[in-house]
Order: structure tokens, then sequence, then C-alpha cells
């Protein structure tokens, strides 16, 4: 997995490169309407050619994050806010292209009115011999769209003030010279006039594009990487606390200050257990992140009730309200809320803000898995599949070594026990595992699977317990017995192996995570990183290809 600085560069390169597009497209829209077309047209015709330039250029992005291809057209297909983004993009072309189309008629409109105003001051009508004409956007005797679209700018203002006064100072009428005052008039909206337009054009078109696109761009890419790092954290035995921090370049008071400010569980500021932190991103645009604390393994978490009540007191009552985004929300917490719970209630659905315990892989984009993958068989159906006489010779561990790891296990996971680093081997990788191409593309170091005290602690951690997620204590002391009749999958996403095994609950299997070649202490070895119980949707969910 990249790390945070090489996440942070690619959020960086992929804004960049999203300008870079957009510009190009904004100045071939530019000149397909100044050749006459329609501004509509213009707009989609350009934003066909973006739109599959933008699907690539995310594609890019979640390729490097994930490990793996991602096509543009499953981008495409991505939902955001309850739309895929193809129909998103569609929405805001359209959006788009009413705000340029009018904007020009507008423009068109205050020259128009331009014209009419020079005619009437050549004609005298309604204008005395000596009366200076008083161009301002605040004089309510001039035409509307002379007012509001051309006198607004400084210097289109005194292009125009100079045209009118020499109009009017004008003593002699004669066809040419009234041709000559309109000829005028053209070569300022042609002028002064074209920059005026072109750079509201850019604001309407360059601008707001490149914000919403950035906007989607920038804020899903990093809730993949987060969502990813997720999945790692919680496999790691090793990592108990994480710490919230935000990105250098955070530019405002919002509810990250409160995230990484508060104190919670008198372990420091952003501080939280693995399973129990708020995973990022918490709005749009956010790059705040989540790591790793391994100097806090064994410390014991206090929570402390109100903590983000106090930390909120703190502020002004003007920043407690920015924080939570309203004075209303800023009240209800004060009086007791749920802070995330209130932050929640005011955001889209996909941006509400969840534990990273919550992220387990499963539930990520379809359209960002891989686009097929063979069907998972549950142990049960595998039964009978292949005649025992053919079945490879598979290396075990022997009875007395089994027995050893059972009681070594069971003393491990009593309440009083404190983790020593103590590993034992628990079992080996089959011959057809160690013979797949992605897993011979890992490099194992060899066969041997072992786990330490803290890892398999980990999968007996409280939260996992009480969301049901855990093995028995029996279960987990029978590991090499089940691993030996495991079915093995092939983790597309994490690039790790999984073991799942018949349990005695109902709707689900039992899982053992082994990271290949994990690093402890400058070793590397096959470990078996977490245990718990999954789910038969989770089973089949299509990062998991059966070895």
């Amino acid at each position: 997995m990249m790390t945070p600085q090489q996440e942070q560069a690619l959020l960086d390169a992929t804004a960049l490169g999203l300008d870079d597009d957009l510009r190009a497209a904004y100045a071939k829209m530019l000149g397909m309407i100044r050749e006459g077309m329609a501004p509509r047209d213009a707009i989609q015709a350009v934003q066909r050619d973006f739109r599959g330039q933008y699907a690539q250029l995310l594609a890019d992005g979640f390729s490097a994050i994930l490990g793996r291809a991602v096509g543009g057209d499953s981008v495409l297909a991505m939902k955001v806010s309850g739309v895929t983004l193809s129909q998103r993009l569609y929405q805001q072309s359209r959006e788009t292209s009413a705000v340029v189309s009018a904007m020009i008629d507008r423009h068109v409109k205050g020259f128009d009115d331009a014209r009419k105003l020079t005619l009437a001051i050549y004609e005298g009508y309604g204008f005395k011999p000596n009366e200076l004409l008083k161009l301002s956007p605040k004089n309510p005797k001039l035409p509307q769209y002379l007012r509001r679209e051309l006198l607004t700018d400084p210097t289109l203002r005194g292009e125009l003030q100079r045209h009118f006064t020499r109009v009017q100072a004008a003593n002699l009428k004669t066809p040419a010279l009234r041709a000559a005052y309109l000829q005028y008039l053209d070569g300022i909206e042609k002028g002064a006039g074209q920059d005026l337009l072109d750079r509201r054009l850019s604001v309407a078109y360059h601008e707001r594009m490149r914000y919403l696109a950035n906007r989607i761009a920038q804020t899903e890419l990093h809730r993949s990487y987060t969502d990813r790092q997720a999945v790692e954290l919680m496999a790691d035995a090793e990592v108990e606390y994480v710490q919230i921090r935000m990105s250098q370049t955070h530019p405002r008071l919002d509810i990250c200050d409160m995230i990484a400010g508060v104190d919670r569980y008198g372990l420091g500021k952003g501080v939280y257990p693995t399973a129990e932190a708020p995973k990022p991103p918490f709005h749009p645009f956010c790059r705040c992140m989540a790591s790793p604390r391994l100097d806090l393994y064994g410390a014991k978490a206090r929570a402390k009730p109100g903590a983000e009540q106090a930390w909120l007191r703190q502020q002004s009552g003007a920043e407690a309200a920015q924080i939570m985004g309203s004075r209303a929300r800023r009240d209800a917490v004060l009086k007791g809320a749920d802070p995330l719970a209130a932050w929640n209630e005011r955001a889209d659905p996909m941006y509400h803000v969840k534990r990273v315990g919550e992220v387990d892989g499963t539930n990520w984009p379809q359209a960002l898995q891989p686009e097929s993958v063979a069907k998972v068989r549950t142990p049960a159906e595998l039964a009978g599949t292949y005649p025992v006489d053919k079945m490879p010779t598979m290396k075990t561990l022997s009875a007395d070594e089994k027995r050893e790891y059972s009681d070594w296990a069971r003393a491990v996971l009593a309440d009083d026990y404190r983790a020593r680093h103590e590993f034992r081997r628990v079992g080996f990788l089959p011959a057809r595992v160690m013979a797949d191409t992605d897993v011979q593309a890992l490099r194992p170091v060899g066969d041997e699977i072992e786990i330490s005290d803290h890892q398999l602690r980990h999968g007996r951690r409280p939260a996992k317990i009480r969301r049901g997620q855990a093995l028995t204590v029996d279960e987990l002391a029978l590991l090499p017995a089940e691993l030996e009749k495991a079915l093995w999958l092939f983790d597309s996403v994490d690039k790790n192996l999984l073991a799942v095994f018949e349990v005695t609950r109902a709707e689900g299997v039992g899982k053992a995570a082994i990271r290949v070649n994990h690093v402890r202490g400058g070793t590397e070895y096959n470990a078996v990183v977490t245990t718990g119980f999954l789910s038969e949707r989770n089973l089949k969910a299509v990062r998991y290809r059966e070895i």
C-alpha cells in the first residue's frame, strides 16, 4: 500500500491533471463559441471529451491506491451522492451550460443596450445638449443590461465612457459618422468587451467545473485510500490506537479540528482506540489521516464523558458554530448530543463520518471491485469436491504440536495474560496455495505460518467481541486443525490470503487472515494477523478469489 506522503502527492497530481484537462476544454469551448456555435452545443461537445479524460484520470488514481487496474467505465459507474458519476457529470454539464448560455445572452444584451443608447444620444432623444452622460452601474436611468453586465468592469466602463462622451460632443450629424460610432462600439465589444466575457466564462466554466470535478476526485480518492488503510489497521494486532492528524494545508475551522483536537481517551489529542476512531474524510476535500500509534501498545484507554463538549466550550461561540456547521448544532452538542451524529445529520449520506472499525472492504463501491471473479464456494459446498486419493499431501503439525499450541492459546486468551511477543507455528500454506500465480508474485519466505500472542488476542479484542465478529476461545485453540481443512482465498484488494472454515454459528464462517512476508522486528514470516467471523454476504464479495 502506498504511503500517506505518496497518497498526498497523488491527490496533488490529480488536481493538476484535472486543471490541465479543463483549461484545454475551456479553450476549445471558447473557440467554438467565437466561431458561432451555440453555447449549449459547444459545452456539450467539449464535455463529451472531458468526461472520458476525467474518468481515466480518476481510474489512474484508484488503480494506484488499490494496487490493481481500475477501468474508466467502472469509475463512471461509481455512485456519488446516490447517482452514478456519469449521471452527476451530465447534471453538472447541463447546469454549467445553462449558466454559460445565460451569461453570454446577458452580455450580448448589454451591448445591444449600448448601441441603442449610442443612437439615442446621436439623435438627441431625451438628452440635454450640455448634460454629460454619467456611466455608472448605480445610475437607474441607464438600461439594465448595460448597467449590470458591462459597467461593473472598470476597464470596459472607461472605454464606454470615452465612446459616449465622443458621441455627445459631436456637432456634425452624418450617416458616415453614425456608422463610425457604431463601428467603434463594435471594436470595444471585440476588445475590452471580449476580454470581460472571457474572464466571466472562465469563472462560469473552468473554475466552476474544476471545483465540482476536483471535489469529487479529491474526496473519493482519499476515501478509497483511508478505507483500505482502515482494513489494514484493523488487521494489525500491534495497532491498538491511532491518531487523527490534520493536513498542513487545512484551510479553515471545521469538524476536523475537533476530531483531531479532543483528548477523548486520556492518551493525547486525536488519539482513539483503532476501531473507535473516526475515519477520514470528514467532509469534501478533507485530507486528514489516521496514523498508527505503535508506542501506545498496551496503554489503557479511559474514555472521558463530555470530552467533546468541554473542548467545544473552549472555543468562541462563533468558532464553535463554524466547527459544527451551525449554531443549532453547536447548541445541541453543548447540551449533550453526540457531535458525530449531529454532524452526520447535515451531511450527504455519502459523506457520513464512520468509524475505522466499521470498514471491512466489502462495502466499497461495486464499480471499483474487480470486473469478474470466480464464484466463491463455502467449505460446505466444497465437501466431496476432490477425491481423497488424488488430494496432494499436505504438511500438518504433529499431534503434540497441536496440543502444545492449544494450551498456549488458551493461556494467551485468559483475561489476566500480558502479551510477551511470543510466537507459535500454527500450520503450513498448502501446496496449491504456494503454486498460485498471485501468491508466487508475493515471493513468500516459506510455507510455515506463525501467530504471535498479540495477533491471537487481537482476534478477541473487546470491540470485536461486542460486534459478534470474534471467534470463541475454543475455536481459536483448534486453529491448526481448522487451517488443515480450510478453503483458501486470495484477497485481490489487500494482496493477502484468507483461510475460511466452518464454525458452529449459522450464516457465516470462521476466518484467519494471513499476511505473506509480514515483518516484525526485522524478521519476515507468514503471519496470521487476525482472526474472526465472516458473514456469507462478505464471503462472496468480489474481492476474494478461490484458490
